[in-house]
């Protein structure tokens, strides 16, 4: 790979991400990663893209690219916050508590990662339907509503995820505080 695409090369994140997604026990996709991240995205995408009206228009594009463009700022300062918490060491005295609150960091910021990134396609494409083609169109419809499906899942996975760290993170504060 050239030095110019390597600047420019996803597929860490992506990877990690989907590292990310398997079970921690077996390393292996369970069905209900299967399920969630893969089969009910492309489900959703078939079915309200062959509705011929939940097709995308003009008007709503005023609305959504400002609105992907908003999450997408929103992801990039969790990143930022997520770093943040990285760099504390809050002293943890318990390993494994440490080993889990490490694995919690990055998986979240592949999580949060791998988001930004489709937020950023789904602003490529949300532009492509300026295009007046209606193939076009139509094929990029059905991606993003694949797109948004699975950014909504990604986003309540990372949610779910900093709420759990976050909450761990302010018991070791607690903890930290009640001892002399």
């Amino acid at each position: 790979m050239s030095e110019l695409l390597r600047k420019i090369d996803v597929s860490d994140i992506i990877i990690s991400h989907i590292n990310s997604i398997k079970d921690q026990n077996t390393g292996k996709f369970a069905f209900g990663e299967i399920l969630l991240f893969a089969i009910i995205p492309i489900a959703v995408s078939i079915l309200v893209g062959s509705l011929g009206s939940a097709s995308l228009s003009s008007e709503s594009l005023k609305y959504l690219i400002p609105t992907v463009a908003i999450l997408m700022a929103f992801l990039l300062n969790g990143s930022a916050l997520l770093i943040n918490v990285a760099k504390n060491e809050n002293k943890h005295k318990n390993a494994d508590r440490y080993a889990i609150r490490n694995k919690a960091i990055k998986e979240g910021y592949a999580n949060i990662s791998f988001s930004i990134l489709i937020a950023f396609l789904t602003l490529l494409l949300l532009l492509l339907l300026l295009i007046e083609n209606d193939i076009l169109k139509s094929i990029v419809n059905y991606v993003l509503f694949f797109l948004f499906t699975e950014f909504f899942v990604n986003l309540i996975m990372i949610i779910s995820r900093m709420h759990i760290l976050f909450k761990a993170e302010l018991r070791m504060f607690e903890e930290n505080q009640d001892k002399p």
